[in-house]
């Protein structure tokens, strides 16, 4: 899981660095060119030496449940704005890992379970979101992205009507995150745009 994570991060530019002890990653890191720390993610001068008090996000997805928990309780002592994503292998582990401080708990097998049950209810759906976003599909590549918002952006405090997004960037506006954590999906064209907000987009491939 951490070197598919670390692979995607890297491919869309997102500086990162890896902290881990296995000889399979660290190699995968050099072929790929990322940096790493080959140290334990559990000593926090470890955590400290990759920059975690500067860090933005910090993705915890070690094999024991136990050693996620200590490193997100860790993190989020050194970093109190940090966001922090953890996985849970077994079932309640995901309490702990809030109470430790996470702010996002993915359990791998629990999202098995629901792509499963997805691709038996829904199998055109998921065929066509896998090839589309994917960029595998012939003759579609689309992207799914959150945008935020600039106050000095043209159409702040306008409708979306009115916006001009669709026709000058070639986007569908799919939700809008309003500063204060409100979510509007599927937004009707009179639902204005303001400073701030987080619109997440869907829009053909650049």
């Amino acid at each position: 899981v951490g070197q598919i994570v670390a692979e995607k991060l890297f491919a869309n530019k997102v500086p990162i660095v890896v902290i881990d002890m296995s000889q399979d990653a660290i190699t995968k890191c050099t072929d790929l060119g990322i940096m790493y720390l080959e140290r334990d993610a559990m000593e926090e001068e470890n955590l400290i030496e990759a920059g975690i008090e500067r860090a933005k996000g910090l993705i915890s997805v070690v094999n024991r449940d136990a050693d996620n928990v200590f490193i997100v309780l860790t993190a989020r002592a050194l970093n109190p704005d940090l966001f922090i994503c953890a996985r849970a292998s077994s079932k309640g582990v995901e309490k702990k890992l809030y109470r430790a401080g996470a702010n996002h708990v993915v359990s791998p097998y629990a999202s098995a379970a629901v792509r499963i049950t997805q691709n038996i209810l829904r199998p055109t759906i998921t065929d066509f979101l896998d090839n589309a976003l994917s960029g595998k599909g012939e003759g579609v590549e689309l992207s799914l992205e959150e945008l935020e918002v600039p106050a000095t952006a043209p159409f702040v405090n306008t409708p979306l009507m009115d916006s001009n997004i669709r026709n000058e960037f070639d986007l569908i506006v799919v939700a809008i995150k309003r500063t204060d954590g409100t979510r509007i999906f599927n937004p009707s064209s009179l639902e204005h745009i303001n400073a701030g907000d987080t619109l997440i987009v869907v829009g053909p491939q650049s």
